[in-house]
């Protein structure tokens, strides 16, 4: 019988979904449809915390669009939208963009924690015009950020299991 339980708890188990603490994960719900670039915050929930991000979706029917407009060709991996960020640029010192989202609760000490997110590399010459990276973290701070409180540069990888 215990043989049998255990079965049928590992069958479930890999049916079973986690909880999403981010609002807006798939940046669909709107304000309204972007017109222009540096628009995240059209994105309901969405902040820029460095710079001007740009918010694209398949509402709006010019350079914002999708999957086509002015950073290349990309469908969003679900919904409606996604973010585009300069995460580095050789020409400008330090450049990066940064947005942010408040969870919709609190993390718990002791808890384990999953994080995941899909990223594309936008222009078909990216290297060439030094914008292109080899890695792109997610950092998890209490600390509210904003345009004038902008996320601080550094390296520190974050640890998605919290003790």
């Amino acid at each position: 019988m215990k043989k049998k339980l255990l079965i049928l708890c590992l069958f479930f188990c890999q049916f079973s979904l986690g909880q999403n603490l981010v609002p807006n994960p798939s940046f669909e719900d709107t304000l309204q449809c972007p017109n222009g670039g540096g628009e995240i915050d059209y994105a309901i929930g969405w902040s820029s915390y460095g710079h001007t991000p740009d918010y694209f979706n398949s509402c709006d029917t010019g350079f914002e669009n999708i999957p086509s407009n002015y950073a290349g060709f990309q469908y969003a991996h679900f919904g409606n939208g996604y973010a585009g960020l300069i995460c580095y640029y050789t020409p400008v010192s330090n450049l990066r963009e940064y947005i942010g989202i408040q969870l919709s609760q609190p993390l718990n000490v002791g808890q384990t924690y999953f994080a995941s997110f899909y990223v594309s590399m936008a222009f078909k010459h990216s290297v060439r015009f030094g914008i292109a990276i080899n890695n792109i973290g997610l950092k998890l701070s209490t600390v509210s950020f904003t345009s004038s409180n902008t996320v601080p540069i550094n390296n520190i990888l974050q640890s998605f299991l919290i003790q």
